[in-house]
């Protein structure tokens, strides 16, 4: 089936709430959604959030990809199924000038898998030829060092609720991420506590914040130092044999994958469907890392709709064993989503993963979109 018109938007998504890390703070998640219509009339939706401190990718930079490059490339392209759009997407990966622009690439795979899932009427555990190995996927929640009376708020519900994974984003103060730590221990003393610095400290750093924050049974410590320092990450490794040496902002291409683990710069990846350039190239990181004996978590943007969240229930299911799970926050934290019914977390953190219909089966509103849209282009 051949793609037909590809509607690109660039929007602006408020937050309820500001979300703040060692990186960014944000109170709207800047976006970019992709409507892909099919000859026979199907259409299928994507997204993708692009981050410059990640992938180095901007929104400007996102949307000049996708006009100029991508589409070019899909229009009246005839995809005949699920192996024929993986090799496509995998050789748009493997292309030294295209393989850069990963999110972009994200946004127009997903859109596709949507709508060519539709048109030969399967849900996307078929179209794509792989088996769910879980119904359901149990989610975290994330907490921030840096607001005292707030942790104790949200580790109090997490409790109530059941949600037994957390993670806390830490900062550069001692004090304040032992303080945190403290805090936690005290109200929920059984939650899985995984910390993230969001390449906040040195290798120095990083080595005497461990030391303390081992004595609170912290499982995994995120990107602890600047993205680029493997030599560094190594060090960790060796240091912390007890602490899993997670990795996000240096992982986004398959290259990276593989230089990670080859050098023993980490023991634990983070895998982001939209950082990491889509289902397809997300599932041949995670299996060079099962292959190397490396453990995976599925991560997500601050911000992403339902379109995104729905994937990473999808590639949650079919890997089966990651470690922990982000995302799905919906509505919780965005003011308005994209879809119709409420697509969030609830109870213990846990989220539908089932196929319902074809394709992705959102009941997707072009109202919410049209409203906050910044831009839009119409390509045929």
């Amino acid at each position: 089936m051949k793609v037909k018109k590809i509607v690109v938007w660039h929007e602006e998504f408020p937050m309820k709430v500001t979300f703040k890390h060692a990186l960014a703070e944000r109170s709207t998640s800047s976006s970019i959604i992709i409507k892909i219509e099919l000859e026979d009339g199907e259409i299928g939706y994507g997204e993708c959030l692009p981050r410059p401190y990640v992938t180095g990718e901007t929104i400007e930079s996102s949307l000049d990809a996708i006009k100029t490059i991508i589409t070019p490339m899909v229009l009246k392209k005839d995809f005949s199924d699920g192996v024929a759009l993986k090799k496509f997407i995998l050789s748009l990966h493997d292309d030294i000038k295209i393989g850069k622009n990963l999110t972009a690439i994200c946004a127009i795979e997903l859109a596709l898998i949507d709508a060519l899932s539709k048109s030969q009427k399967k849900n996307v555990y078929e179209f794509l030829g792989l088996v769910p190995q879980k119904s359901s996927v149990e989610y975290s929640l994330i907490l921030s060092a840096d607001n005292e009376e707030k942790i104790k708020k949200y580790v109090k519900i997490a409790k109530l609720i059941w949600i037994k994974n957390l993670k806390l984003k830490v900062t550069s103060s001692f004090a304040e991420n032992e303080k945190a730590l403290k805090i936690i221990r005290k109200y929920y003393p059984k939650a899985n506590v995984r910390v993230d610095a969001n390449c906040i400290w040195s290798v120095e750093e990083a080595i005497t914040q461990l030391s303390m924050m081992q004595k609170y049974d912290i499982v995994s410590c995120e990107q602890p130092i600047k993205k680029e320092d493997f030599t560094g990450l190594s060090t960790l490794v060796q240091r912390f044999p007890n602490i899993l040496i997670c990795v996000d902002e240096s992982l986004c291409s398959y290259q990276d994958a593989k230089t990670l683990i080859d050098n023993k710069s980490t023991t634990l990846l983070n895998i982001r469907i939209s950082k990491n350039g889509g289902m397809f190239n997300a599932l041949r990181i995670y299996e060079y890392a099962k292959q190397n004996g490396i453990a995976c978590q599925m991560g997500a943007q601050v911000g992403e709709t339902a379109i995104l969240s729905f994937y990473g229930r999808v590639f949650a299911s079919i890997t089966g064993d990651l470690m922990f799970h982000e995302g799905s926050f919906g509505s919780n934290l965005l003011l308005e989503d994209v879809v119709k019914k409420k697509y969030a977390f609830g109870f213990m953190g846990k989220a539908s993963s089932k196929a319902r219909g074809y394709g992705n089966h959102l009941k997707i509103i072009p109202a919410i979109i049209e409203k906050y849209k910044m831009a839009s282009t119409e390509i045929k």
